[in-house]
């Protein structure tokens, strides 16, 4: 983690010089053959090279394709398995609420229904436009 954006050069290369050392030495070691033994001159088959790789590279990707959608796939059986549970989670506490001794004994009044709970008259009118609750219900709901 960088944790100061003004950091020293002698200070990067402090942490870096180990890293970097069997490059530098494999970077010397070719350059030292090929200064010694004339290695241009040399007939390689880059065509064959060329081959490997591409095959090495197709096969690596489409191994990586297939994990990745493994993992999707799995990813997706998780979510799906836990929304399953979550919903039965919940269920199963409605149930557990709405069939409770407690609540079905309890001598409460009933809820207000979601109309009753704001003011009758829409907003921005004056107070005179009040209606009263028991004009706008239907009568079997009047007390």
């Amino acid at each position: 983690m960088v944790t100061d954006s003004s950091r020293p050069f002698q200070k990067l290369l402090g942490e870096l010089w180990l890293p970097m050392l069997p490059i530098v030495g494999y970077v010397v070691a070719i350059s030292w053959l090929d200064l010694r033994y004339h290695l241009e001159d040399f007939e390689f088959p880059v065509a064959i090279l060329t081959v490997i790789g591409t095959v090495i590279g197709t096969v690596i990707g489409l191994l990586l394709a297939f994990r990745t959608n493994t993992s999707y796939g799995r990813w997706w059986e998780a979510r799906t398995l836990w929304g399953g549970r979550l919903s039965t989670t919940r269920a199963l506490g409605l149930a557990n609420c709405s069939n409770s001794p407690r609540l079905v004994t309890a001598k409460r009044k009933p809820r207000p229904r979601f109309g009753e709970w704001r003011s009758v008259r829409p907003p921005g009118a004056s107070h005179s436009a009040e209606i009263s609750v028991d004009k706008i219900r239907p009568p079997s709901f009047r007390r």
